[in-house]
Order: structure tokens, then sequence, then C-alpha cells
């Protein structure tokens, strides 16, 4: 394995992905007092856009979803790591949350890919 393989390859392409993205349709993240909009979103990342704030990539960090979902408001505690920032807006990965909040994030997931 090359120690600077992943530097050339391509970016995926949206057909080559593991995880099926969905847009965030009204989902927000909030890192530390700001909000921002999820653009789209999977089971293991998310993109927001527009993103200005003061994250680096490879960058660990603290966040909450803010998912409303049959009427009802959740705010879900998570942790991420930077993937990337470009003009696209911030990609991360994120950890799986706590059980309860999981089965949230499933149905939520479910609900706006019918959308």
């Amino acid at each position: 394995m090359s120690l600077f393989g992943g530097l050339f390859q391509q970016r995926k392409n949206d057909e080559n992905r593991k995880h099926d993205r969905i847009p965030g349709h009204g989902a927000r993240v909030q890192i530390d007092s700001h909000h921002y909009p999820v653009e789209d979103i999977s089971t293991v990342g998310f993109r927001l856009f527009p993103y200005e704030g003061d994250l680096i990539v490879r960058q660990q960090f603290s966040f909450r979803f803010k998912l409303v979902l049959s009427g009802e408001s959740y705010d879900i505690p998570s942790h991420g790591l930077v993937v990337r920032i470009d003009e696209f807006g911030l990609a991360a990965r994120y950890q799986r949350p706590q059980p309860y909040y999981q089965h949230i994030m499933a149905e939520y997931l479910r609900a706006t890919k019918l959308m």
C-alpha cells in the first residue's frame, strides 16, 4: 500500500458511494453555537452547505443533529471527523449515536428518502 495512494485518487462519484445520500430536508447541525443546514446525509456522513466555520480537515468535533420527525423535534448528540471542506461545503463522517438516537436517525433517513 502506497503512502501517497489516497492523495491522487479521483473523488468518488455519487454512483460509487457505499452509502446512499439523501437531501437534508430541513435537518440542521449545531456546532458550538452555530447552526448549519444539512445539504445531504447518509448513515455515516453528511455535508453542510453553506459552511463558514473554523473547522479544518481531519479535525474531530462534537455536534448535534437537529431533526424534525413526525412533528417532533429531536436533538441528537454526536461526534464527527471533517473529511473535506471546499466550494461544496463541509463533508464529515460521524460516529453512530447511542442506540435510542440510532433508531431516530434510521426513521428520519427512511422518512426523508421517501420525500
